[in-house]
């Protein structure tokens, strides 16, 4: 889709043209792993809609919508940049990438509790972020400023999916979640590169989130607050 910002046939609000590039670039690198060729006109479109993403972040909205918006803007820089130099978009694409990965920089830690869970207290939210996480883990491996907070955020958000799911990664419904949203816990550990434990805690050290299971009864305490107070 090579439209320009205005385009009433596009969505140009910026949380939808996050995800829309997220799968553009994941489309894309499915595409170039098999050989095949990228649609006409790919990469205008994507570093068109790239750019208008990053001069509409949604700081208004916050929450997960910020990593949402940081998450594009690196997945598609890194695609330009690595794939798109005939396409005289390589400058472009450090540009976008060094845009989010300063804009994820800032909000993981901010955006992560104490015990590594989404401070939206969502577990749909939670699965989606470290899906996230684990996407531009894939590609910034050789990049030294986000390595060490990837792993570090990698290790206690895989460690907490197994203390808010049932049934082996079963959604539950808490807060803001709604079912087969978001990937499984075991999609999401066949996900996590080496080096990142996978180990599941049943109980966190939480004094506020507890998930018990006995034969056929599940009971999950969630005694934390509904949301963090700055999402509107």
């Amino acid at each position: 889709d090579t439209a320009a910002p205005g385009d009433i046939a596009v969505a140009w609000e910026p949380h939808p043209l996050s995800l829309r590039l997220i799968n553009w670039v994941r489309f894309a690198c499915r595409l170039s792993a098999a050989g095949r060729p990228l649609p006409e006109g790919f990469f205008p479109a994507l570093q068109c809609q790239a750019r208008h993403l990053s001069r509409h972040i949604e700081y208004e909205t916050d929450g997960n919508h910020l990593i949402d918006n940081a998450v594009a803007l690196i997945l598609s820089g890194w695609f330009l940049g690595s794939a798109g130099t005939q396409q005289g978009a390589d400058r472009a694409g450090r540009t976008l990438q060094n845009r989010g990965s300063r804009l994820l920089r800032r909000e993981l830690p901010r955006q992560l509790l104490h015990d590594g869970y989404h401070d939206e207290r969502s577990p749909m939210y939670h699965r989606l972020m470290t899906e996230r996480m684990l996407d531009v883990a894939a590609v910034t491996a050789d990049d030294p400023h986000m390595e060490e907070l990837h792993r570090h955020t990698l290790i206690w958000a895989t460690r907490m999916l197994g203390a808010m799911s049932r049934d082996g990664g079963a959604d539950t419904a808490v807060n803001d979640s709604f079912p087969d949203m978001a990937p499984t816990d075991e999609d999401l550990l066949r996900y996590t590169p080496s080096g990142v434990s996978t180990m599941l805690w049943q109980n966190p050290d939480s004094a506020t989130r507890f998930y018990i299971q006995k034969g056929v009864f599940h009971v999950l305490f969630d005694a934390d607050a509904i949301g963090p107070d700055h999402v509107p």
